[in-house]
């Protein structure tokens, strides 16, 4: 690790070992920077907090987004555990329908993320540094990292 990052509370959903786990997985399957990695792997903890919190509404993930939840998925007894424990014994299970991963539906799961408090980061998700539900030009801002 090229430093020492603060954990998010999105990484605090997973134990320290394994979020490292997870990021070096993404790191290596996808071909980015570590660093880079962390921050897709945050982004998908974030994601799937939201689904847990929202079943069935039907969000979607950006190609990052979806490099770090694929690298959770390959845990297969951890991401089971994670999803029993936050969803209170469901599978949040990664089912792409034709509309999956579009601008649109990645939009709406972005503003639904800053609505219900999240600190997106709008690069991973979208490739810019602002949110279309927040003022122009502004990153949200808001309690959950």
């Amino acid at each position: 690790m090229t430093a020492q990052m603060e954990r998010t509370r999105s990484q605090e959903l997973v134990s320290e070992e394994l979020f490292t786990s997870i990021v070096d997985q993404v790191a290596r399957d996808s071909g980015v920077e570590h660093d880079r990695a962390v921050r897709q792997v945050g982004e998908a903890l974030k994601y799937l907090q939201l689904v847990a919190d929202n079943p069935g509404a039907g969000y979607a993930v950006s190609p990052e987004v979806d490099h770090g939840w694929h690298g959770f998925i390959l845990h297969t007894r951890a991401y089971q555990q994670f999803c029993k424990e936050l969803t209170s014994g469901s599978f949040i299970h990664h089912d792409p329908t034709p509309n999956y991963g579009t601008p649109k539906k990645v939009g709406e799961t972005v503003a639904a993320m800053c609505a219900s408090g999240m600190r997106v980061d709008h690069e991973i998700w979208d490739g810019t540094s602002s949110c279309s539900c927040c003022k122009p030009a502004t990153p949200c801002s808001s309690s959950i990292a």
